[in-house]
Protein backbone atom coordinates (compact mmCIF):
# COMPACT_ATOMS: atom_id res chain seq x y z
CA UNK A 1 0.00 0.00 0.00
CA UNK A 2 2.62 2.52 0.79
CA UNK A 3 4.46 1.75 -2.19
CA UNK A 4 1.35 2.43 -4.41
CA UNK A 5 0.65 5.83 -2.52
CA UNK A 6 4.52 6.82 -3.60
CA UNK A 7 4.00 6.09 -7.23
CA UNK A 8 0.33 7.32 -7.46
CA UNK A 9 2.01 11.39 -7.97
CA UNK A 10 4.55 10.17 -10.41
CA UNK A 11 1.59 8.21 -12.11
CA UNK A 12 -0.29 11.50 -12.52
CA UNK A 13 2.86 13.30 -14.15
CA UNK A 14 3.59 9.84 -16.10
CA UNK A 15 -0.24 10.43 -17.43
CA UNK A 16 0.14 14.64 -18.00
CA UNK A 17 3.20 13.30 -20.83
CA UNK A 18 -0.11 12.26 -23.05
CA UNK A 19 -1.12 15.52 -22.93
CA UNK A 20 1.96 16.91 -24.68
CA UNK A 21 1.39 14.09 -27.01
CA UNK A 22 -2.01 13.86 -27.82
CA UNK A 23 -2.15 17.42 -28.10
CA UNK A 24 0.74 18.33 -30.88
CA UNK A 25 -1.36 20.71 -33.70
CA UNK A 26 -3.11 18.86 -35.95
CA UNK A 27 -1.67 18.68 -40.18
CA UNK A 28 -4.28 21.15 -41.04
CA UNK A 29 -3.10 23.73 -38.42
CA UNK A 30 0.77 23.21 -39.58
CA UNK A 31 -0.55 23.02 -43.04
CA UNK A 32 -2.13 26.56 -42.45
CA UNK A 33 0.52 27.76 -40.87
CA UNK A 34 3.10 26.31 -43.47
CA UNK A 35 0.90 27.87 -46.00
CA UNK A 36 0.82 31.19 -44.90
CA UNK A 37 4.62 31.33 -45.18
CA UNK A 38 4.64 30.42 -48.50
CA UNK A 39 5.20 27.04 -48.72
CA UNK A 40 3.34 24.86 -51.70
CA UNK A 41 4.12 21.85 -50.44
CA UNK A 42 1.63 22.41 -48.19
CA UNK A 43 -1.07 21.32 -50.21
CA UNK A 44 -1.24 17.45 -49.64
CA UNK A 45 -4.19 15.77 -48.93
CA UNK A 46 -4.98 17.07 -44.93
CA UNK A 47 -5.09 13.20 -43.82
CA UNK A 48 -1.19 12.48 -45.16
CA UNK A 49 -0.08 13.23 -41.12
CA UNK A 50 -3.01 10.84 -40.08
CA UNK A 51 -1.82 7.75 -42.30
CA UNK A 52 2.02 8.14 -41.16
CA UNK A 53 1.03 7.98 -37.80
CA UNK A 54 -0.98 4.84 -38.31
CA UNK A 55 1.30 3.13 -40.51
CA UNK A 56 3.54 2.94 -37.72
CA UNK A 57 1.41 2.57 -34.84
CA UNK A 58 -0.20 -0.90 -35.81
CA UNK A 59 3.45 -2.51 -36.07
CA UNK A 60 4.34 -0.97 -32.66
CA UNK A 61 1.14 -1.69 -31.07
CA UNK A 62 1.85 -5.34 -32.13
CA UNK A 63 5.62 -5.21 -30.65
CA UNK A 64 4.39 -4.08 -27.65
CA UNK A 65 3.89 -6.95 -25.89
CA UNK A 66 6.45 -9.48 -27.25
CA UNK A 67 9.09 -5.90 -26.30
CA UNK A 68 7.29 -5.69 -22.33
CA UNK A 69 8.19 -9.20 -21.96
CA UNK A 70 11.68 -8.97 -22.96
CA UNK A 71 12.92 -5.43 -21.27
CA UNK A 72 10.21 -5.03 -19.24
CA UNK A 73 7.77 -2.13 -18.50
CA UNK A 74 10.47 0.31 -17.06
CA UNK A 75 12.79 0.42 -19.64
CA UNK A 76 9.65 1.03 -22.58
CA UNK A 77 8.46 3.40 -21.02
CA UNK A 78 11.31 5.62 -20.55
CA UNK A 79 11.94 4.71 -24.25
CA UNK A 80 8.41 5.95 -25.52
CA UNK A 81 8.67 9.03 -23.33
CA UNK A 82 11.64 10.18 -25.32
CA UNK A 83 10.74 9.21 -28.54
CA UNK A 84 7.17 10.96 -28.37
CA UNK A 85 9.84 14.36 -26.59
CA UNK A 86 11.79 13.59 -30.22
CA UNK A 87 8.50 13.74 -31.92
CA UNK A 88 7.70 17.09 -30.82
CA UNK A 89 10.82 18.42 -30.91
CA UNK A 90 10.48 17.18 -34.74
CA UNK A 91 7.32 19.38 -35.12
CA UNK A 92 9.39 21.95 -33.91
CA UNK A 93 11.67 21.95 -36.21
CA UNK A 94 8.89 21.49 -39.01
CA UNK A 95 7.40 24.72 -37.96
CA UNK A 96 10.58 26.74 -37.83
CA UNK A 97 11.67 24.78 -41.10
CA UNK A 98 8.29 25.39 -42.92
CA UNK A 99 8.92 21.54 -43.78
CA UNK A 100 6.21 19.24 -44.59
CA UNK A 101 8.50 16.31 -44.68
CA UNK A 102 10.26 16.46 -41.35
CA UNK A 103 6.24 17.43 -39.96
CA UNK A 104 5.43 13.59 -41.34
CA UNK A 105 8.51 12.40 -39.69
CA UNK A 106 7.31 13.51 -36.67
CA UNK A 107 4.32 11.65 -36.93
CA UNK A 108 5.86 8.74 -37.87
CA UNK A 109 8.19 8.86 -34.77
CA UNK A 110 5.19 9.69 -32.90
CA UNK A 111 3.40 6.47 -34.08
CA UNK A 112 5.71 3.99 -32.76
CA UNK A 113 6.79 5.85 -29.53
CA UNK A 114 3.20 6.91 -28.77
CA UNK A 115 1.35 2.98 -29.01
CA UNK A 116 4.16 1.58 -26.88
CA UNK A 117 3.55 4.45 -24.22
CA UNK A 118 -0.03 3.80 -23.82
CA UNK A 119 0.54 0.04 -23.88
CA UNK A 120 3.47 0.56 -21.21
CA UNK A 121 0.79 2.14 -19.01
CA UNK A 122 -1.51 0.12 -19.00
CA UNK A 123 0.86 -2.81 -18.32
CA UNK A 124 2.01 -0.97 -15.38
CA UNK A 125 -1.07 -0.50 -13.76
CA UNK A 126 -2.46 -4.18 -14.51
CA UNK A 127 0.56 -4.94 -12.94
CA UNK A 128 0.70 -3.23 -9.42
CA UNK A 129 -3.32 -2.35 -9.25
CA UNK A 130 -4.99 -5.28 -10.53
CA UNK A 131 -8.98 -4.72 -11.00
CA UNK A 132 -8.42 -1.71 -9.30
CA UNK A 133 -6.53 -0.29 -12.51
CA UNK A 134 -10.27 1.04 -13.91
CA UNK A 135 -9.99 4.16 -11.97
CA UNK A 136 -6.27 5.16 -12.97
CA UNK A 137 -6.96 3.96 -16.69
CA UNK A 138 -9.77 6.64 -16.62
CA UNK A 139 -7.62 9.65 -15.50
CA UNK A 140 -5.05 8.39 -17.93
CA UNK A 141 -7.83 8.22 -20.48
CA UNK A 142 -8.60 11.88 -19.62
CA UNK A 143 -5.25 13.21 -19.61
CA UNK A 144 -5.69 12.07 -23.35
CA UNK A 145 -8.49 13.53 -24.10
CA UNK A 146 -7.53 16.69 -22.22
CA UNK A 147 -4.82 16.99 -24.35
CA UNK A 148 -7.08 16.93 -27.87
CA UNK A 149 -8.83 19.70 -26.35
CA UNK A 150 -6.10 21.49 -25.85
CA UNK A 151 -5.06 21.17 -29.50
CA UNK A 152 -8.61 22.61 -30.59
CA UNK A 153 -8.93 25.16 -28.40
CA UNK A 154 -6.19 26.61 -26.71
CA UNK A 155 -3.44 25.61 -29.04
CA UNK A 156 -4.53 27.77 -31.37
CA UNK A 157 -4.92 30.62 -29.17
CA UNK A 158 -1.32 30.16 -28.11
CA UNK A 159 -0.43 30.27 -31.51
CA UNK A 160 -2.24 33.04 -32.83
CA UNK A 161 -0.37 34.94 -29.92
CA UNK A 162 2.77 34.21 -29.28
CA UNK A 163 3.24 31.74 -32.85
CA UNK A 164 3.10 28.19 -33.32
CA UNK A 165 6.95 28.25 -32.66
CA UNK A 166 6.63 28.66 -29.27
CA UNK A 167 3.21 26.83 -28.48
CA UNK A 168 5.00 23.92 -29.58
CA UNK A 169 8.06 24.44 -27.44
CA UNK A 170 5.86 25.03 -24.82
CA UNK A 171 5.00 21.11 -25.04
CA UNK A 172 8.17 20.20 -25.95
CA UNK A 173 8.84 21.57 -22.12
CA UNK A 174 5.80 19.50 -20.54
CA UNK A 175 7.19 16.28 -22.13
CA UNK A 176 10.65 16.87 -21.34
CA UNK A 177 9.02 16.73 -17.42
CA UNK A 178 7.35 14.00 -18.76
CA UNK A 179 10.55 11.99 -19.27
CA UNK A 180 12.70 12.92 -15.88
CA UNK A 181 9.24 12.03 -14.19
CA UNK A 182 8.86 8.48 -15.80
CA UNK A 183 12.67 7.94 -14.90
CA UNK A 184 11.95 8.65 -11.28
CA UNK A 185 8.94 6.11 -11.74
CA UNK A 186 10.82 3.37 -12.92
CA UNK A 187 13.37 3.49 -10.34
CA UNK A 188 10.78 3.66 -7.26
CA UNK A 189 8.83 0.62 -8.96
CA UNK A 190 12.65 -1.14 -9.77
CA UNK A 191 13.28 -0.51 -6.07
CA UNK A 192 9.99 -2.12 -4.48
CA UNK A 193 10.43 -4.81 -7.15
CA UNK A 194 13.70 -6.02 -5.90
CA UNK A 195 12.03 -5.69 -2.30
CA UNK A 196 9.27 -8.18 -3.06
CA UNK A 197 11.68 -10.27 -5.11
CA UNK A 198 9.42 -10.08 -7.98
CA UNK A 199 13.17 -10.33 -10.17
CA UNK A 200 13.42 -14.04 -8.38
CA UNK A 201 10.38 -15.39 -9.79
CA UNK A 202 10.97 -13.50 -13.58
CA UNK A 203 14.40 -15.74 -13.02
CA UNK A 204 12.71 -18.93 -12.49
CA UNK A 205 9.79 -18.67 -14.79
CA UNK A 206 11.07 -16.18 -17.68
CA UNK A 207 8.08 -13.96 -18.84
CA UNK A 208 9.33 -14.06 -22.41
CA UNK A 209 7.47 -17.59 -22.54
CA UNK A 210 4.08 -15.84 -21.36
CA UNK A 211 3.97 -13.47 -24.86
CA UNK A 212 3.96 -17.13 -26.54
CA UNK A 213 1.87 -18.94 -24.70
CA UNK A 214 -0.88 -16.54 -24.32
CA UNK A 215 -2.32 -17.36 -27.79
CA UNK A 216 -3.64 -20.98 -26.12
CA UNK A 217 -4.22 -19.61 -22.40
CA UNK A 218 -6.10 -16.62 -22.69
CA UNK A 219 -9.85 -17.18 -22.78
CA UNK A 220 -12.18 -16.61 -26.14
CA UNK A 221 -14.32 -14.32 -24.99
CA UNK A 222 -10.96 -11.84 -24.25
CA UNK A 223 -10.18 -12.19 -27.81
CA UNK A 224 -13.72 -11.01 -28.92
CA UNK A 225 -13.64 -8.01 -26.41
CA UNK A 226 -10.52 -6.56 -27.44
CA UNK A 227 -11.16 -7.00 -30.98
CA UNK A 228 -14.56 -5.26 -30.30
CA UNK A 229 -12.85 -2.60 -28.10
CA UNK A 230 -10.21 -2.13 -31.67
CA UNK A 231 -13.48 -1.48 -33.34
CA UNK A 232 -14.77 0.83 -31.26
CA UNK A 233 -11.43 2.53 -30.95
CA UNK A 234 -10.89 3.46 -34.76
CA UNK A 235 -14.19 4.18 -35.25
CA UNK A 236 -14.11 7.17 -32.74
CA UNK A 237 -10.26 8.08 -33.96
CA UNK A 238 -11.97 8.33 -37.52
CA UNK A 239 -14.48 10.51 -36.18
CA UNK A 240 -11.85 12.94 -35.12
CA UNK A 241 -9.70 12.56 -38.09
CA UNK A 242 -12.96 13.08 -40.55
CA UNK A 243 -15.56 14.59 -38.21
CA UNK A 244 -15.14 18.44 -38.38
CA UNK A 245 -15.18 18.16 -42.35
CA UNK A 246 -17.39 15.81 -42.77
CA UNK A 247 -20.19 17.56 -40.44
CA UNK A 248 -19.17 21.34 -41.96
CA UNK A 249 -19.75 19.37 -45.32
CA UNK A 250 -22.98 17.80 -44.46
CA UNK A 251 -24.99 20.24 -42.48
CA UNK A 252 -23.16 23.45 -43.26
CA UNK A 253 -21.50 24.15 -39.79
CA UNK A 254 -18.84 26.64 -39.00
CA UNK A 255 -15.68 25.64 -38.34
CA UNK A 256 -16.11 27.45 -34.76
CA UNK A 257 -19.33 24.76 -34.36
CA UNK A 258 -17.49 22.01 -35.97
CA UNK A 259 -14.30 22.45 -33.07
CA UNK A 260 -16.97 22.81 -30.02
CA UNK A 261 -18.57 19.46 -31.30
CA UNK A 262 -15.25 17.98 -31.03
CA UNK A 263 -14.53 19.19 -27.92
CA UNK A 264 -18.58 17.79 -26.46
CA UNK A 265 -16.97 14.47 -27.60
CA UNK A 266 -13.72 14.63 -25.61
CA UNK A 267 -15.04 16.18 -22.68
CA UNK A 268 -17.85 13.45 -22.47
CA UNK A 269 -15.09 10.81 -23.41
CA UNK A 270 -13.54 11.95 -19.88
CA UNK A 271 -16.78 11.72 -18.03
CA UNK A 272 -17.79 8.56 -19.21
CA UNK A 273 -14.08 7.09 -18.39
CA UNK A 274 -14.27 8.70 -15.11
CA UNK A 275 -17.91 7.85 -13.96
CA UNK A 276 -17.71 4.32 -15.08
CA UNK A 277 -14.33 4.07 -13.21
CA UNK A 278 -15.39 5.16 -10.28
CA UNK A 279 -18.65 2.78 -10.90
CA UNK A 280 -16.35 -0.07 -11.36
CA UNK A 281 -14.77 0.51 -8.20
CA UNK A 282 -17.46 0.31 -6.04
CA UNK A 283 -19.46 -2.74 -7.63
CA UNK A 284 -17.99 -4.71 -10.50
CA UNK A 285 -20.75 -5.96 -12.79
CA UNK A 286 -18.93 -6.10 -16.56
CA UNK A 287 -21.22 -8.30 -18.20
CA UNK A 288 -24.19 -5.64 -17.47
CA UNK A 289 -22.13 -2.73 -17.84
CA UNK A 290 -20.60 -4.33 -21.40
CA UNK A 291 -23.72 -4.40 -23.03
CA UNK A 292 -25.61 -1.14 -21.66
CA UNK A 293 -21.89 0.62 -23.21
CA UNK A 294 -21.81 -1.42 -26.47
CA UNK A 295 -26.08 -1.16 -27.07
CA UNK A 296 -26.02 2.41 -26.67
CA UNK A 297 -22.57 2.95 -29.10
CA UNK A 298 -24.39 0.94 -31.71
CA UNK A 299 -27.40 3.12 -31.77
CA UNK A 300 -25.45 6.29 -31.35
CA UNK A 301 -23.31 5.23 -34.72
CA UNK A 302 -26.66 4.39 -36.19
CA UNK A 303 -27.33 8.27 -35.77
CA UNK A 304 -23.83 9.74 -36.65
CA UNK A 305 -24.59 10.29 -40.69
CA UNK A 306 -28.61 10.64 -40.11
CA UNK A 307 -28.99 13.10 -37.29
CA UNK A 308 -29.84 16.81 -38.07
CA UNK A 309 -27.50 19.85 -37.92
CA UNK A 310 -29.23 20.81 -33.89
CA UNK A 311 -28.77 17.16 -32.31
CA UNK A 312 -25.21 16.48 -33.38
CA UNK A 313 -24.01 17.79 -29.93
CA UNK A 314 -26.71 15.61 -28.18
CA UNK A 315 -25.35 12.87 -30.64
CA UNK A 316 -21.67 13.62 -29.93
CA UNK A 317 -21.59 13.96 -26.23
CA UNK A 318 -23.67 10.26 -26.09
CA UNK A 319 -21.11 8.94 -28.12
CA UNK A 320 -17.95 10.10 -26.53
CA UNK A 321 -19.26 9.30 -22.89
CA UNK A 322 -19.87 5.64 -23.89
CA UNK A 323 -16.48 5.33 -26.23
CA UNK A 324 -15.10 6.31 -22.66
CA UNK A 325 -17.42 3.82 -20.39
CA UNK A 326 -16.64 0.74 -22.93
CA UNK A 327 -12.80 1.71 -22.79
CA UNK A 328 -12.99 1.34 -18.69
CA UNK A 329 -15.00 -1.84 -19.02
CA UNK A 330 -12.43 -3.16 -20.85
CA UNK A 331 -9.37 -2.90 -19.19
CA UNK A 332 -11.43 -4.01 -15.63
CA UNK A 333 -12.98 -7.17 -17.46
CA UNK A 334 -9.48 -7.85 -19.58
CA UNK A 335 -8.03 -7.76 -16.18
CA UNK A 336 -10.40 -10.44 -14.59
CA UNK A 337 -10.54 -12.59 -17.75
CA UNK A 338 -6.55 -13.25 -18.06
CA UNK A 339 -4.52 -10.98 -14.90
CA UNK A 340 -1.51 -12.41 -16.52
CA UNK A 341 -1.34 -11.81 -20.06
CA UNK A 342 -4.25 -9.00 -19.85
CA UNK A 343 -1.10 -6.47 -21.32
CA UNK A 344 -0.59 -9.05 -24.36
CA UNK A 345 -4.35 -9.09 -25.23
CA UNK A 346 -4.44 -5.12 -25.20
CA UNK A 347 -1.56 -5.21 -27.64
CA UNK A 348 -3.33 -6.82 -29.91
CA UNK A 349 -6.45 -5.22 -29.77
CA UNK A 350 -4.77 -1.39 -29.82
CA UNK A 351 -2.77 -3.10 -33.21
CA UNK A 352 -5.81 -4.47 -34.51
CA UNK A 353 -7.61 -0.55 -34.34
CA UNK A 354 -4.79 0.66 -35.31
CA UNK A 355 -4.76 -1.53 -38.46
CA UNK A 356 -8.53 -0.91 -38.97
CA UNK A 357 -7.39 2.85 -38.58
CA UNK A 358 -5.43 2.68 -41.30
CA UNK A 359 -6.84 0.96 -43.56
CA UNK A 360 -10.14 3.18 -43.18
CA UNK A 361 -7.98 6.47 -44.10
CA UNK A 362 -6.84 4.78 -47.29
CA UNK A 363 -10.18 3.58 -48.25
CA UNK A 364 -12.12 6.50 -47.08
CA UNK A 365 -9.06 9.03 -49.06
CA UNK A 366 -9.15 7.16 -52.37
CA UNK A 367 -12.75 6.53 -53.24
CA UNK A 368 -15.49 8.54 -51.14
CA UNK A 369 -12.93 11.15 -51.11
CA UNK A 370 -10.81 11.42 -54.11
CA UNK A 371 -14.15 11.33 -56.68
CA UNK A 372 -14.81 15.05 -55.15
CA UNK A 373 -15.45 17.82 -58.13
CA UNK A 374 -12.78 20.75 -58.30
CA UNK A 375 -13.40 23.93 -57.26
CA UNK A 376 -16.66 26.19 -58.26
CA UNK A 377 -15.44 28.52 -60.86
CA UNK A 378 -16.45 32.00 -61.11
CA UNK A 379 -19.96 32.53 -60.16
CA UNK A 380 -20.65 33.80 -63.92
CA UNK A 381 -18.80 33.16 -66.95
CA UNK A 382 -19.00 34.48 -70.60
CA UNK A 383 -22.07 32.76 -72.73
CA UNK A 384 -20.55 31.24 -75.97
CA UNK A 385 -20.44 33.43 -78.87
CA UNK A 386 -20.95 36.25 -76.33
CA UNK A 387 -18.77 39.33 -77.63
CA UNK A 388 -15.63 40.45 -75.74
CA UNK A 389 -15.66 43.59 -77.04
CA UNK A 390 -19.34 44.90 -76.24
CA UNK A 391 -20.85 44.26 -72.70
CA UNK A 392 -20.36 40.73 -72.20
CA UNK A 393 -23.41 38.48 -71.60
CA UNK A 394 -23.23 36.37 -68.56
CA UNK A 395 -24.81 33.97 -67.10
CA UNK A 396 -24.98 32.32 -64.27
CA UNK A 397 -22.86 28.89 -63.43
CA UNK A 398 -25.00 26.05 -61.26
CA UNK A 399 -23.21 24.82 -58.74
CA UNK A 400 -25.38 23.32 -56.50
CA UNK A 401 -23.67 19.70 -58.06
CA UNK A 402 -20.06 20.42 -56.34
CA UNK A 403 -21.82 21.13 -53.05
CA UNK A 404 -24.14 18.06 -53.10
CA UNK A 405 -21.30 15.96 -54.47
CA UNK A 406 -19.34 16.72 -51.38
CA UNK A 407 -21.98 16.75 -49.17
CA UNK A 408 -22.89 12.89 -50.50
CA UNK A 409 -19.07 11.93 -50.26
CA UNK A 410 -19.13 13.26 -46.51
CA UNK A 411 -22.43 11.27 -45.89
CA UNK A 412 -20.95 8.21 -46.89
CA UNK A 413 -17.30 8.70 -44.74
CA UNK A 414 -20.24 8.98 -41.86
CA UNK A 415 -21.58 6.15 -42.50
CA UNK A 416 -18.32 3.68 -42.66
CA UNK A 417 -17.83 5.59 -39.26
CA UNK A 418 -20.61 4.00 -37.99
CA UNK A 419 -20.75 0.90 -39.37
CA UNK A 420 -17.29 -0.06 -38.48
CA UNK A 421 -18.83 1.18 -34.16
CA UNK A 422 -21.54 -0.97 -35.16
CA UNK A 423 -19.11 -4.36 -36.33
CA UNK A 424 -17.65 -3.31 -32.23
CA UNK A 425 -20.99 -3.63 -30.76
CA UNK A 426 -21.65 -7.54 -32.54
CA UNK A 427 -18.15 -8.52 -31.39
CA UNK A 428 -19.19 -7.47 -27.59
CA UNK A 429 -22.36 -9.26 -28.12
CA UNK A 430 -20.67 -11.68 -29.38
CA UNK A 431 -18.00 -11.74 -26.03
CA UNK A 432 -20.71 -11.80 -23.30
CA UNK A 433 -22.43 -14.80 -25.01
CA UNK A 434 -19.53 -16.63 -25.11
CA UNK A 435 -18.33 -16.06 -21.31
CA UNK A 436 -21.94 -16.89 -20.10
CA UNK A 437 -21.75 -20.13 -22.22
CA UNK A 438 -18.24 -20.54 -20.38
CA UNK A 439 -20.01 -20.62 -16.94
CA UNK A 440 -22.58 -22.90 -17.62
CA UNK A 441 -19.86 -25.26 -19.00
CA UNK A 442 -17.76 -24.77 -15.91
CA UNK A 443 -20.72 -25.25 -13.68
CA UNK A 444 -21.35 -28.86 -15.13
CA UNK A 445 -17.82 -29.56 -14.79
CA UNK A 446 -17.45 -28.46 -10.97
CA UNK A 447 -21.15 -30.13 -10.64
CA UNK A 448 -20.07 -33.85 -12.43
CA UNK A 449 -20.05 -36.87 -10.76
CA UNK A 450 -16.52 -37.52 -11.93
CA UNK A 451 -13.83 -37.06 -9.25
CA UNK A 452 -11.18 -36.38 -12.21
CA UNK A 453 -13.33 -33.49 -13.42
CA UNK A 454 -13.54 -32.11 -10.01
CA UNK A 455 -9.63 -32.84 -8.80
CA UNK A 456 -8.98 -31.10 -12.42
CA UNK A 457 -11.36 -28.04 -11.93
CA UNK A 458 -9.53 -27.48 -8.76
CA UNK A 459 -6.19 -27.25 -10.01
CA UNK A 460 -7.05 -25.16 -12.56
CA UNK A 461 -8.82 -22.90 -10.24
CA UNK A 462 -5.89 -23.15 -7.43
CA UNK A 463 -3.24 -22.16 -10.84
CA UNK A 464 -5.28 -19.22 -11.37
CA UNK A 465 -5.53 -17.96 -7.88
CA UNK A 466 -1.44 -18.50 -7.52
CA UNK A 467 -0.79 -16.30 -11.04
CA UNK A 468 -3.46 -13.47 -9.81
CA UNK A 469 -1.63 -13.21 -6.48
CA UNK A 470 1.70 -13.27 -7.49
CA UNK A 471 1.07 -10.76 -10.50
CA UNK A 472 -1.20 -8.65 -8.59
CA UNK A 473 0.12 -8.74 -5.32
CA UNK A 474 -2.58 -9.48 -3.80
CA UNK A 475 -4.19 -11.93 -1.44
CA UNK A 476 -5.58 -14.90 -2.59
CA UNK A 477 -8.06 -14.76 -0.24
CA UNK A 478 -9.72 -11.77 -1.46
CA UNK A 479 -10.78 -13.99 -4.85
CA UNK A 480 -13.81 -15.50 -3.11
CA UNK A 481 -15.57 -16.27 -5.72
CA UNK A 482 -13.03 -18.19 -7.91
CA UNK A 483 -12.27 -19.98 -4.46
CA UNK A 484 -16.12 -20.79 -3.57
CA UNK A 485 -16.64 -21.85 -7.02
Amino acid sequence: VAAKRAIAPFLAVFALGLLAASSAPSANQVKSHLRSAGVDSADAPNTDAASAYWWLAAPASAAAAPLLERFGAGRIAISSSIGILAAVLLWVVAVRAHSVAVMLVGQCVLGIAGELHGNTFYAFLTRWYGTGATLWFAVFAAFHQIGKIFAIVALPVIASKQGLYDAMLLLAVIQLFMVFATSVLNAIVENVEVKNEVRAERIKRPEVMAWRSALTLVPPNAWLLSCAAAFHFAGFTLLGIYGAGAWQSVYGLSSNAADTIECVITVAFCLGALATGITMELRYRPREMLVATATVFALVAMLIGQSSANGLTFVASLLGCFCGAFRAVQVTTLSNLCPRYSHIVYAAATSVAAAVTLLAVIVLDHTLLANELPPCPPRHTPRPGSSHTAAPDFTPFPCSDQHQATADGNRDVLHVIGGICAVGWILTIASVVVDARGERVMGRRVAGDSDTAVVEQEVELEDVLVRRSVILGGDPALYGTLETT
